[in-house]
């Protein structure tokens, strides 16, 4: 029996049941495009739910996203699912054994429904559960964005049949939209954490600007960490001054003095701090492998319950390494099943290097305040010291000119009379340094003070403070110098260390500074070109470097450019060194080869080698104003420069490829929904020119071009028919072309069924053929060919214009010719069809004018939704002799040709064994034996048949699965006939009962097909048995030739589309005089 389609189908925009209406496409495309500007996600999913909720009448829909690593689905949003559901169906394991539809829809990569796997018995629970009502249809979808599955999509539709495979492509179709509008909110989140650990970073170097102590910068840090990242408990593990121990320093996650309780660790120690620190490399404890580890990770657990009081399920332990040496190593610990895979182990590490950097700056700081506070203690007993004595006493002749004595405790050597003493005891160097002083104290006879080097008594060079006094006589002449020295040697190497400390720490400052500004325009910086320019910029100043360039190596063409240059003419450095192929024996070539920096002895010049991807792809010079011998330190932080460097270019890099990426998916959903309303249009229409017209106006939509012209070719007479143009300079219908009057390349197209694009400017004026006069200067023409056969050709041109055929246009140019062929094919056939169906219509609904003995009238309406296919509805009057009429009224299963002739051989059938003589059941045995033995399997039909003596009103009857029938009499009673036997064709030797009953003057025999009690209002709700038997009743008094006609208009008005056809038939016995006995009482009445 036909089957009664869903709501919608009188709306040409709905064809299909409550799927993909055009708001729901606006609203996808539009949530499609602004994914990369959406907040969250789960934001993004709520509304993609909402919008097809709003336009597909969903009942439940969810959104999952998939964790391949973990083959694992967690549920990022839903619409109609309550609290409880939800917390039964957050996450969902994708394996075999897993009944779920959204599990089945990862593995196999395609979109799945609930009649493709075996019934899930959690599912069943959660519709039950959700008070949703059978039947319904459940959809799961697979979100792929550029190749790798994000997620899936799963809604709930009420309806009883499956979906078509048409509903199956535009679902697939939908998907694509979720999945990349999914993906990119997932990058602009993933964007946003990366922002969040900048920001993170620079907290951390806030505090460690304002922090006065390590371990008050230690403490604070670790707050900073458990707050912004939810890390359940940290540990900061610090190195002795030994190197030999790591000692608990700092935590976060539990009280600060349990500090005390927590041992030290040897570096050799079978704990995850300890090898995080010897190796220089994090380790990694992730939340499925926390009972599967090794010993050394179960020791670091145990230790961490301990103090804490919850055990860990989660861990990653990072080492502290600094410019110099490593500080330590800093553990971090989940109890819950999130870890650092939401921020990333990347992340971390920054937050680790910021940590580290603080700690460094932070303990130099007090290394210094401490020499400082040192220096002054040293300076104050340096005064005690003067006051009570002095390492040297010496005395000098009025003019310096002799030592006449100096006596010493070791620090010099002692002597008396001594003219050479300015050689045997002042550094040569000093010299001048040291007259220039005595001098200045001879002339103003005031007190001679200074600093200086001199030779200590074991030969060394050594510092002296020395203060000598003139003695002068009573005439105020200077006779003699007294004076004492003091050996400074040890204060004035403090002061050097302590120099040399402080310009270490600012070089350490101006190196974290430059470092930092290089991963902020990294991460700042989207476009590659940018990126590199800014960082040579920046490493110039910084630097003070004379030049700076970053070179892209090309490995395809292999060589070296300059990708940005500063501090020099770029037009020189292209001139001089670049391109520079990548064989050359220059350096810069060598370390693009060999990934090994190149810093050039006594040279000004430094190549760094840039890695992405475990190879070089960019090499970094640096160009000094002299020659310079780097010492380790410095050549250490051009590494740490170099892989800054390299990490702000791959970031560039991926997000130029994730946003060309983005493009070509958008590209590609436009081609998908441009092939989509072609195809929609196509299928709309069944008539050949329809079709036609479909063809060129939906061509002239999605294609940039200005005229599109369908021939069709004739195999026979090797002929071409132009059957339809449009658009600028269209061709009148109808031309009709010959071989030779095709274009060369037109020829070809035809025997190679290939797409060609036709340059006829290239082509000598007889090779184009009728083109010469077409105007045409460009033309792409599309073979239309349905199973391996060519029925014609599309050609595309823009008449005046030259104007290229993208790969773009060519895809949809065959995609659409590849479905117009098919609706071309599938129009001829109809318009075929459509002559057969129309004639054989008439011979099984139409009636002979007169028959014998009784009054009849009858009515058919073929299904609204499907004219052009004939139903299996059939109606039947005929004389069979001694007063009695056959009388019969059929539903064949199916559509079409094959139906037809179905219902003309079951007709015909029945009237060959009622003419035998046959009784209603043994013609119902014999025709169904027939159709077992003749007609398709699938193929049944539901009749009433019947047998009516025309005088006593005998009626002998057999009803096989069809409606029942009515007897009604003339004041309106309804009395419903006995029905219960099996449908015909379903079973071999099936047996029919057969019913007696009499009908009384005045009575009429009312049959009709399920079409009319299936009959659909525009609500949805059906006309039922009752509502059919209400229209017996307003009809009843109509005159028998009348009867069967206003049913029909009360059906129709009903329905206003009929969904399948309809049959009515009336018939009454006028010459029947059998009075109405009151035991016969009918079941229904009014």
């Amino acid at each position: 029996m036909a089957e009664v389609p869903a709501q919608h189908a009188d709306d040409p925009d709905r064809r299909y049941p409550d799927i993909m209406s055009q708001r729901l496409r606006n609203d996808i495309l539009t949530l499609a495009s602004v994914g990369a500007s959406a907040s969250q996600p789960s934001e993004v999913a709520v509304s993609l739910l909402q919008a097809m909720q709003e336009s597909m009448s969903l009942r439940m829909g969810a959104i999952y996203t998939y964790d391949e690593p973990g083959s694992r689905l967690s549920l990022l949003s839903s619409v109609g699912m309550d609290a409880s559901v939800i917390e039964r169906f957050k996450t969902i394991e994708v394996n075999e054994g897993e009944p779920a539809l959204v599990a089945h829809a990862v593995m196999r990569r395609q979109a799945v429904t609930s009649h493709d796997v075996e019934v899930d018995s959690r599912r069943e629970e959660l519709l039950r559960d959700a008070g949703l009502r059978q039947p319904m249809v459940n959809i799961a979808l697979p979100l792929q964005a550029g190749g790798r599955i994000v997620g899936t999509l799963s809604f709930v539709l009420e309806r009883e049949h499956p979906i078509t495979g048409e509903e199956r492509a535009i679902f697939t179709a939908l998907g694509a939209i979720v999945a990349q509008a999914i993906d990119n909110a997932m990058m602009l989140q993933d964007r946003e954490r990366r922002t969040a650990a900048l920001e993170a970073a620079r907290d951390i170097a806030v505090l460690a600007s304002i922090t006065d102590t390590w371990s008050d910068f230690a403490a604070a840090s670790l707050q900073l960490l458990c707050l912004g990242f939810d890390v359940d408990t940290a540990v900061m593990y610090l190195i002795d001054d030994g190197g030999n121990e790591l000692l608990p320093a700092a935590v976060c996650g539990f009280p600060a003095d349990r500090l005390v309780g927590m041992p030290r660790l040897t570096i050799d120690e079978d704990h995850d701090a300890a090898r995080a620190y010897r190796s220089g490399r994090p380790v990694m404890v992730e939340a499925d492998q926390a009972d599967v580890t090794d010993g050394t990770t179960r020791a670091t657990m145990d230790s961490i319950e301990a103090v804490s009081g919850r055990r860990p399920v989660s861990s990653l332990v990072l080492p502290l390494d600094g410019f110099r040496q490593s500080e330590g190593s800093l553990g971090l610990f989940w109890s819950a099943e999130r870890g650092y895979a939401s921020p990333g182990i990347e992340t971390f590490k920054t937050l680790a290097r910021e940590i580290t950097t603080g700690l460094e700056n932070i303990r130099l700081a007090e290394k210094e305040y401490i020499a400082q506070q040192q220096m002054c203690e040293n300076e104050r007993r340096f005064g005690a010291l003067i006051n009570a004595s002095s390492d040297v006493l010496y005395t000098m002749s009025p003019d310096w000119r002799e030592m006449r004595r100096l006596t010493s405790e070791g620090f010099l050597a002692s002597t008396d009379r001594n003219p050479r003493w300015l050689h045997d005891y002042i550094h040569g160097d000093d010299h001048e340094y040291v007259f220039t002083a005595i001098n200045e104290a001879i002339r103003t006879k005031g007190i001679f003070e200074l600093e200086h080097r001199v030779v200590r008594a074991d030969g060394s060079m050594g510092w002296t403070h020395s203060r000598a006094v003139p003695l002068l006589d009573e005439n105020g002449e200077i006779v003699e110098w007294f004076g004492s020295a003091d050996d400074i040697t040890e204060r004035k190497a403090a002061e050097r260390r302590l120099s040399e400390a402080m310009e270490n720490a600012r070089v350490t400052a101006h190196r974290q500074s430059l470092l930092k500004e290089v991963a902020e325009i990294g991460a700042a910086t989207y476009r590659i070109v940018d990126t590199a320019a800014k960082v040579v910029d920046a490493l110039l100043a910084g630097l003070g470097a004379r030049a700076v360039a970053i070179w892209k190596v090309d490995r395809t063409a292999g060589e070296l450019v300059p990708l940005a240059t500063t501090g020099i003419d770029p037009g020189y450095v292209a001139q001089t060194y670049g391109p520079v192929s990548l064989d050359s024996d220059t350096a810069v070539a060598r370390v693009a080869r060999t990934a090994e920096a190149s810093y050039l002895t006594d040279s000004e010049s430094v190549f760094l080698p840039l890695v992405s991807h475990d190879e070089v792809a960019w090499v970094l010079s640096l160009v000094w104003v002299e020659p310079r011998s780097s010492p380790p330190d410095e050549l250490e932080f051009l590494g740490s420069t170099a892989s800054s460097v390299a990490l702000g270019l791959q970031n560039a890099s991926l997000f130029e490829a994730e946003t060309e990426a983005r493009r070509e998916a958008n590209r590609e959903l436009e081609t998908v929904f441009s092939l989509l309303t072609t195809a929609e249009a196509l299928r709309e229409w069944v008539s050949l020119d329809d079709v036609l017209a479909a063809l060129t106006e939906s061509l002239l939509s999605v294609i940039d071009h200005t005229r599109v012209t369908v021939l069709l070719w004739d195999a026979v007479s090797a002929e071409a028919t132009l059957v339809s143009s449009a658009g600028v300079d269209a061709f009148p219908a109808g031309r009709r072309l010959t071989m030779d009057e095709l274009s060369v390349r037109g020829r070809e197209l035809i025997e190679q069924h290939k797409s060609i694009v036709v340059d006829y400017d290239a082509l000598e004026r007889e090779e184009r053929g009728f083109a010469v006069h077409s105007g045409s200067h460009i033309a792409l023409l599309v073979p239309l060919v349905h199973s391996g056969e060519i029925v014609g050709a599309i050609g595309i041109d823009d008449p005046g214009e030259r104007r290229e055929f993208t790969d773009r246009e060519v895809r949809i140019a065959e995609g659409v010719a590849s479905q117009a062929a098919v609706a071309i094919e599938s129009a001829r056939l109809y318009e075929v069809e459509h002559g057969i169906a129309k004639t054989l219509q008439e011979t099984l609904v139409v009636l002979p004018s007169r028959v014998e003995g009784i009054m009849f009238s009858s009515a058919y309406e073929s299904a609204t939704v499907d004219k052009a296919r004939v139903g299996g509805d059939f109606v039947d009057v005929f004389e069979v002799g001694d007063n009695v009429v056959g009388i019969a009224l059929g539903d064949v299963s199916g559509k079409g040709i094959d139906a037809a002739v179905t219902t003309a051989l079951i007709r015909t059938t029945l009237r060959v064994h009622a003419l035998d003589g046959m009784s209603p059941s043994v013609a119902c045995a014999k025709t169904n034996e027939m159709m077992r033995r003749f007609t398709e399997l699938e193929s049944y039909v539901t009749l009433w048949f019947g047998l009516l003596n025309t005088h006593t009103g005998q009626l002998r009857y057999v009803c096989a699965g069809h409606p029942p029938g009515f007897v009604v009499s003339a004041d309106g009673i309804i009395d419903e006939l006995e029905s219960r036997d099996p449908i015909m064709g379903a079973f071999d030797a099936a047996t029919f009962h057969e019913w007696h009953t009499v009908m009384l003057k005045g009575d009429r025999l009312l049959l009709y097909s399920d079409g009319a009690i299936e009959a659909k209002a525009e609500s949805g709700e059906f006309l039922g048995m009752e509502g059919w038997l209400e229209a017996v009743v307003t009809c009843h008094r109509e005159p028998t030739e009348d009867l069967a006609g206003c049913l029909m208009a009360g059906v129709v008005e009903y329905a206003q589309v009929l969904r399948d056809d309809v049959a009515i038939l009336v018939v009454q016995a006028p010459h029947v005089d059998v009075p109405r006995d009151a035991e016969n009482s009918p079941r229904y009445g009014v």
